[in-house]
């Protein structure tokens, strides 16, 4: 588990590191004071990609479930599942499982049901859960730094004020 978080971080920053270069190109002078608003958009573009690999991957890997309470219900293929009393998958349900999962939520009413899908599912939620991480942080920062700059903002005025008296 040690060496997949550290895989996983490693290519996170990578990524974002790629996207930051693009946007500091972009913005010229600029880059310095947008610093971590560009933190914020890369964590956000490296969240999208992933929740849009797992929508698509369950979508079409991931196209029928049994519910629990459907007796000799068989997850076998698309057709016997659907003829056995199983339910499609479609857009929604895809993008439901993918932020249940990404946002560590579970509730384990929509589950990999297909060999492939739980290999799949075991690296991707890592890679969601680090990506989830990495935009949460990205944003803190971002308005974390805005809220500090507006405080020093107002002190340097207050301070202006007091020492012209």
């Amino acid at each position: 588990a040690y060496f997949v978080n550290r895989l996983t971080g490693r290519l996170i920053s990578h990524y974002n590191v790629s996207i930051k270069k693009r946007l500091a190109n972009l913005e010229g002078d600029k880059a310095m004071d947008l610093e971590e608003f560009n933190n914020a958009i890369s964590g956000s573009v490296a969240f999208a990609a992933v929740m849009f690999l797992g929508t698509v991957f369950f979508r079409f890997a991931e196209q029928c479930q049994c519910p629990p309470d459907t007796p000799g219900c068989l997850n076998a293929s698309y057709d016997q599942c659907m003829s056995t009393g199983g339910h499609a998958k479609g857009w929604g349900d895809s993008f439901y499982m993918s932020t249940i999962t990404m946002t560590t939520v579970g509730f384990g009413d929509v589950v990999p049901t297909t060999t492939y899908g739980t290999i799949f599912c075991i690296a991707w939620m890592i890679v969601g859960v680090a990506a989830t991480a990495n935009f949460v942080s990205a944003w803190s920062s971002y308005f974390f730094q805005e809220e500090s700059n507006d405080f020093f903002d107002i002190t340097d005025h207050v301070e202006g004020v007091s020492e012209e008296q």
